[in-house]
C-alpha cells in the first residue's frame, strides 16, 4: 500500500509540475498549432488596424498565437500595388465577398462551382490562407484570384519547428522567406523550386521562430486589372504547422524523473539515525 502511495504521489507531483508550466505560459500567450483558422473569411492584418476591408467573416488571429502583417511588395511609387489582403479558404465552398462600400468583388470558386480556379485548386476539405493582390486603389487583380503578397507572421511564443506547405507554385525562386526572426536569409532551402507541375505542394522548415517574411507569388509582366486574361502571375497559397520537437517530450520525462528521485531522496532521509 506504502509504494502505491508513493507511485501516487510522484503522479501527483508530476502533474502539478507540468500544469503549472502550463498555466504560467497559458497567462502569457496563446499556443500556436497552426494556420488553420477553422472558418473561412478575410484575415484580420495589423497594417489595416486588425480590422477587415471586406464583408466577409473577419479572422482574428490572436486566439491562435499569432498575428499577420501585409507589407509593401511592389515598390511605393503612386502606380504600385498596395499590401495585399489576406483570406482563409475552404475549396468545399464557393465564396464571393465585396468591399463594405461595394465597391469591388472577390470571387473563390469551389467544388459546387462548373468553373474552377485559373490554377491554385487546393486540396478539397483543407483550409489554406489565401493571398489576395490589390492594386493601387485597393482593387483585387483577377477579381481576387491572385494570390500574391508580403506578409510577417509574428507568434506570441516561439516556435521551435515550423513546417510551411506551399500550393501550387510555378515560378522559380519567387515564393522564399524573406527574413526569420529579423534577420535576412539566403539560404536555398527557404526558396521554392518552380516548374513542378500544376497544384504542386512544397515544404519549407524553419526553426526557432518568433516571426518571419514570407513572399507568396509573384506579379506577372502582364497588367491586367480588369481581370480579363487572368495572365498577371502566380498564384501560391499557404499553411503552416507546428511540429513537437522530441526534446520537449524528453523535459517532460525528465521532470517525472526528477519527481521521483526527489521524492525517494525524502523518504530515505528519514530512514538514517544518527547516534
Amino acid at each position: 500500500m506504502k509504494k502505491l502511495t508513493s507511485i501516487a504521489k510522484i503522479a501527483t507531483a508530476t502533474t502539478i509540475s507540468i500544469g503549472a508550466l502550463s498555466i504560467s505560459s497559458a497567462a502569457h500567450a496563446a499556443s500556436f498549432n497552426s494556420f488553420d483558422l477553422g472558418a473561412e473569411g478575410e484575415v484580420a492584418l495589423t497594417n489595416n488596424g486588425s480590422t477587415c476591408l471586406s464583408n466577409a467573416t473577419c479572422l482574428q488571429t490572436s486566439p491562435f498565437g499569432f498575428t499577420v502583417t501585409s507589407l509593401d511588395y511592389d515598390g511605393t511609387s503612386s502606380s504600385s500595388n498596395k499590401p495585399s489582403l489576406l483570406f482563409s479558404d475552404n475549396r468545399d465552398t464557393a465564396n464571393t465577398y465585396a468591399t463594405k462600400s461595394g465597391n469591388f468583388g472577390i470571387t473563390f470558386f469551389g467544388q459546387d462551382n462548373a468553373t474552377v480556379d485559373e490554377g491554385t485548386n487546393t486540396t478539397l476539405g483543407e483550409y489554406w490562407l489565401r493571398p489576395v493582390a490589390v492594386d493601387k486603389k485597393g482593387k483585387p487583380l483577377e477579381k481576387g484570384r491572385l494570390e500574391t503578397g508580403l506578409f510577417k507572421f509574428d507568434f506570441q511564443e516561439t516556435v521551435s519547428k515550423l513546417v510551411l506547405n506551399l500550393f501550387d507554385v510555378e515560378y522559380a525562386d519567387s515564393t522564399k522567406v524573406i527574413k526569420i526572426n529579423g534577420v535576412a536569409q539566403t539560404l536555398a532551402s527557404l526558396v521554392a523550386a518552380g516548374d513542378l507541375g500544376d497544384s504542386n505542394i512544397q515544404q519549407i522548415t524553419l526553426r526557432n521562430v518568433d516571426n518571419f517574411e514570407i513572399q507568396l507569388g509573384q506579379l506577372g509582366p502582364n497588367s491586367d486589372p480588369n481581370g480579363t486574361s487572368f495572365n498577371t502571375g502566380d498564384g501560391v497559397a499557404l499553411q503552416g504547422t507546428a511540429v513537437p520537437e522530441p526534446g520537449v517530450n524528453a523535459s517532460l520525462g525528465a521532470l517525472g524523473l526528477a519527481a521521483m528521485f526527489g521524492l525517494n531522496r525524502r523518504r530515505n532521509s528519514k530512514a538514517v539515525k544518527f547516534n
